[in-house]
């Protein structure tokens, strides 16, 4: 399996994970999606995999993980946070980020608003492979994802300080509950994309 701090070739071409640019955490680990994001991205595989889409397994070594941006991004290293709008669009990129989708027949799931830009352009200039649906996500790190309010249900997603049980749970209990709301919502837009349903 190809590795690289940017870029994980999934073992299967059904599905890849497009995130913004690899930083600080991503560079640490060798490989993109590390840490918080790593993590929430380990939990929504567990949360697709229980709406058991026939044909669809999600982990890590199956699906492609790629960024929009190649480079290693982060305030200590390039005083900036991700790549701006111009580097993402410039053929040189777009073409990097072509070929590691090349494989990918089913499904490109676009984590934030760089992996979206990247993403959209190739589709305008039809460079996808045909019948490959695109699905645009929050990305997935804690900033992100807490911008969900509502569950899967429409019920308000209820912040810890304000939550009705937090003199008799632990924050980090009901912080885990929100996030796993959260990914259920994220995880049903995958699985309407996919399935089309």
């Amino acid at each position: 399996m190809q590795q690289q701090v940017h870029f994980q070739q999934g073992s299967e071409n059904q599905v890849a994970f497009v995130f913004s640019c690899p930083g600080r955490e991503e560079e640490k680990a060798g490989y993109p999606a590390a840490k918080m994001t790593g993590i929430n991205l380990a939990k929504l595989f567990v949360v697709l995999n229980e709406m058991k889409m026939k044909d669809y397994h999600f982990t890590r070594e199956r699906v492609t993980i790629t960024n929009a941006w190649a480079n290693v991004e982060y305030d200590a290293k390039t005083c900036r946070s991700e790549a701006t709008n111009e580097e993402v669009l410039s053929p040189d990129n777009l073409n990097r980020l072509l070929a590691e989708l090349a494989a990918v027949t089913e499904l490109i799931v676009c984590c934030g608003q760089k992996a979206r830009l990247a993403v959209q352009a190739l589709a305008a200039e039809n460079r996808l492979k045909a019948g490959t649906r695109v699905v645009y996500i929050n990305h997935l790190g804690m900033k992100s994802i807490n911008q969900i309010t509502k569950d899967i249900h429409g019920e308000p997603i209820v912040a810890v300080a304000k939550h009705p049980d937090r003199f008799t749970l632990k924050p980090k209990e009901i912080g885990g509950a929100n996030t796993h709301k959260r990914l259920e919502v994220v995880a049903a837009q995958i699985k309407k994309s996919l399935l089309g349903n």
